[in-house]
C-alpha cells in the first residue's frame, strides 16, 4: 500500500492542496480517506490532528492508524471516489494556534532543561491551555520568573524556527536532551 506523502513537513504554512484519494475506509465508525499526499498534520506528540475540508465535506480529525497510515476522518462520505482528485483546505486558525503552542512548548522545555536540568515528562496542547509536566515536584516562584524572563528574552530576538531531517545516526551524535523515540529518519526542529 502506498503511504501518504506528509507534505505538511515541507510546506508548514500551506493552507490548501490538491490530492488523489487512494482509499476510502472508516475510523471509529466514521468515514475516512487516505490520500496520496496531505497538508493535514495527524494527531501526535501532544498536538491534535488538523481539521478542515475535503472538497465540501468536513475533516473532523487527522490521525495515524496502527500501520502509520494517515487517515482523514470525515463528517460524511466523500463526494469523490478512489482515484479522483480532491481539494484539501485546513482550518488555519486551528492549525496556527497549535503550531504556536507546540513551538512554545519546545522553547519552554528546552529552556527548563538548560537552566534547571529538568526533563519534560508529558505535554498537553489544548483549546484553552498548554500544560507541561516536568520531573520535579515543585518550581519556586523565583525559578518560574527566571524561566519567563529567559524565554521572553529569546522571543525578543525573533529567532527563526528551522527543521531538517537527519538519519538516526546523525541525530544521535547531536547530544539531544531527550532520547530519540523513532526508527529511521529524525526530524530536528531548531529554535
Amino acid at each position: 500500500m502506498q503511504k501518504t506523502t506528509p507534505y505538511y513537513y515541507q510546506q508548514t504554512y500551506e493552507r490548501e492542496l490538491s490530492a488523489i484519494i487512494t482509499e476510502i475506509t472508516t475510523y471509529n465508525k466514521k468515514p475516512a480517506v487516505i490520500l496520496d499526499q496531505t497538508i493535514c498534520y495527524p494527531e501526535g506528540g501532544g498536538q491534535p490532528g488538523d481539521i478542515g475540508k475535503l472538497g465540501n465535506v468536513s475533516i473532523l480529525d487527522t490521525v495515524k492508524d496502527s500501520t502509520g497510515q494517515i487517515l482523514h476522518v470525515l463528517s460524511d462520505e466523500p463526494q469523490e471516489g478512489v482515484g479522483e482528485q480532491v481539494r484539501i483546505t485546513i482550518d488555519w486558525e486551528h492549525r496556527y494556534d497549535y503550531m504556536q503552542q507546540h513551538t512554545a512548548q519546545h522553547l519552554l522545555s528546552g529552556t527548563l532543561y538548560r537552566l534547571f536540568t529538568l526533563d519534560t515528562v508529558s505535554v498537553h496542547l489544548g483549546h484553552d491551555s498548554l500544560s507541561i509536566e516536568v520531573d520535579t515536584q515543585e518550581l519556586s516562584t523565583q525559578d518560574i520568573d527566571t524561566l519567563e524572563q529567559e524565554v521572553n528574552q529569546i522571543l525578543s530576538h525573533n529567532i527563526a524556527v528551522t527543521a531538517q531531517e537527519l538519519s538516526l545516526d546523525e541525530a544521535q551524535k547531536l547530544g539531544l536532551r531527550r532520547s530519540i523515540k523513532v526508527d529511521g529518519d529524525v526530524r530536528i526542529v531548531r529554535i
